[in-house]
């Protein structure tokens, strides 16, 4: 077993060390399909977020285990610190654990600071009119401040950002399950069709795609256009790939750092896509395919 482990944390060192033994036996379960995220508490009482990923199959095994791939736990270690350092939150980084059997990869482990933001944007999915405008344009100021830095999150979908709004009515975001990440430039089509794997009502979209092209000094008009006309084709193909049945299980919704919200409908999280007014289902394993 190799285990990296923030200098920050060192104190924490025997505790990392038992995870993979305890991490069946103990903790919150917060998520559990392809990959296991838990709560746990650690000694000094610090809540950590820890998530197993599964075993990799057949040739990913391989290239992984040549070191012709980073491991997905590897890479949610090393991006957060890339992240903190050009001032975009993430739930801080603690440890990355590695596991091999006769030299091929087991499980890895990625362990960070339990974030504490009370909000994901599948809150968005169901909200009316009126309560979400001023949440899209400083999302839109979030994401078009961090492609100006080189920096894009691949998987930039609601259960992946985390929110808060203060007492000033300015709102906080923290990205999550940050394995995929671009580092370098991001020019206006590609930053927007990144926002593209937003999903919510019609309009929280629109305004997301017009303020975003606003702050990069770019057309709104078209960028709401294209955004849109994509949209649509993206909701085609999964009402066809999963025969209309486009919904997120309510302990994927909440991401890395389940919130306990109460789901909207019979343990589900029902999303509105941008092209349409009416809600879709996508089933359990298929929400885990498309957000993985």
């Amino acid at each position: 077993m190799d285990i990296t482990i923030n200098p920050k944390y060192e104190h924490l060192q025997t505790f990392v060390e038992q995870i993979p033994e305890i991490f069946d036996g103990q903790g919150e379960e917060i998520y559990h399909l392809r990959n296991t995220i838990k709560v746990m508490q650690a000694p000094d009482g610090t809540a950590v977020n820890v998530k197993r990923y599964h075993v990799p199959h057949g040739l990913n095994r391989l290239v992984y285990s040549l070191g012709l791939r980073k491991p997905k736990g590897q890479r949610a270690y090393e991006y957060p610190q890339q992240l903190l350092q050009n001032g975009i939150d993430t739930p801080e980084p603690i440890a990355y654990i590695e596991e091999r059997h006769c030299g091929l990869l087991g499980y890895t482990y990625f362990v960070s600071v339990q974030c504490d933001y009370g909000h994901t944007l599948y809150e968005v999915a169901d909200a009316p009119e009126g309560s979400y405008e001023e949440l899209a344009a400083q999302l839109a100021a979030f994401a078009a401040t961090m492609h100006e830095k080189g920096i894009m999150h691949k998987d930039f979908t609601p259960g992946n950002i985390l929110f808060y709004c203060d007492d000033d009515g300015q709102y906080h975001f923290s990205l999550v399950d940050t394995n995929r990440m671009h580092f370098g430039p991001v020019d206006m089509p590609t930053g927007l069709d990144n926002l593209k794997r937003m999903w919510g009502p019609k309009h929280f979209s629109e305004l997301l795609f017009r303020h975003y092209a606003e702050q990069r000094h770019a057309d709104a008009d078209q960028a709401v256009a294209d955004g849109l006309a994509d949209h649509q084709v993206l909701h085609a193909v999964l009402l066809l790939e999963f025969n209309g049945e486009v919904r997120i299980p309510q302990d994927r919704a909440g991401g890395q750092d389940n919130t306990g919200n109460e789901p909207a409908v019979g343990g589900f999280h029902v999303l509105n896509f941008a092209c349409c007014d009416q809600p879709c289902t996508l089933t359990e394993a298929a929400a885990d395919d498309a957000l993985n």
